[in-house]
């Protein structure tokens, strides 16, 4: 399965529209996803099929919203706000309800989950700005750590990061508290712990909140600490790093 072919980049969409052509005739299932509006190279194959994913109903949006507040019981007019200003999107309906239960406007316990102010709920246009809103509301080195996580790549090894970051010997706990707020989560755990950014957006949206010096910075750091390959399954994954480490730092630019 390949995730959010909206952000994927010239090259790695070559070697899939390569692979895709060697598929005919095989017994393997490709799943992809991308948002509206981008359009696949190998769409005219007999072989494809695309499956167009209708909007959350408000049903839907009740469902994900318990599943963040751990709780069926819910207060009045919750799933009408979120659902609405959601519209029908999974991730946003997803961090309105984590927003507002960490600015305090909701509290959920073992009792359910009941309005503290309603009357000063006031939600953010976008998807980013919630997700800006969350990670700058992180302790300073936490954020921090997040941002050099997001120029790794959406997914990230803790070897890596450890060595890049500040005071390293911090960095399983502050690790902890980015997964406790849902930013990340444990990828694999065997020959290295690596973790992935539980969405595109929050990978991209901790990436532009850093300065380009820093970034150029962060860059040239990771490139040099990857330009002796390591046999570990981060290597394939990495190898874009160290290729345009040299490019980055004239131009600083995404790396994943």
């Amino acid at each position: 399965m390949i995730e959010d072919l909206h952000w994927i980049d010239q090259t790695s969409e070559d070697y899939l529209a390569f692979l895709v052509e060697s598929l005919a005739g095989m017994r393997v299932l490709l799943l992809t996803t991308h948002r509206p509006g981008y359009v696949m190279r190998w769409s005219d194959k007999t072989y494809y099929t695309q499956l167009a994913l209708d909007l959350l109903s408000e049903r839907e949006t009740a469902a994900i919203v318990r599943g963040v507040l751990r709780t069926e019981a819910l207060p009045d007019r919750l799933v009408g706000q979120v659902h609405e200003k959601a519209e029908g999107n999974p991730l946003f309906a997803e961090e309105i309800t984590r927003e507002l239960l960490e600015r305090g406007v909701l509290v959920s316990d073992g009792a359910g989950a009941r309005w503290v102010s309603e009357a000063s709920v006031d939600f953010p246009e976008t998807a980013q700005d919630i997700i800006r809103a969350r990670i700058d509301r992180l302790d300073e080195p936490v954020k921090r750590t997040a941002q050099v996580a997001a120029v790794i790549g959406r997914e990230f090894g803790e070897r890596l990061l450890g060595e890049v970051v500040e005071t390293a010997g911090l960095l399983r706990e502050r690790l902890q508290t980015l997964k406790h707020v849902e930013l990340v989560q444990e990828k694999r755990f065997f020959p290295e712990l690596e973790y992935i950014f539980r969405h595109a957006i929050i990978q991209d949206v901790a990436y532009q909140s850093i300065l380009a010096r820093r970034r150029k910075e962060l860059h040239g750091a990771i490139g040099s600490r990857r330009s002796t390959p390591i046999a570990s399954p981060s290597t394939t994954r990495c190898s874009r790093t160290i290729s345009r480490t040299a490019t980055i730092q004239r131009r600083p630019s995404r790396i994943c």
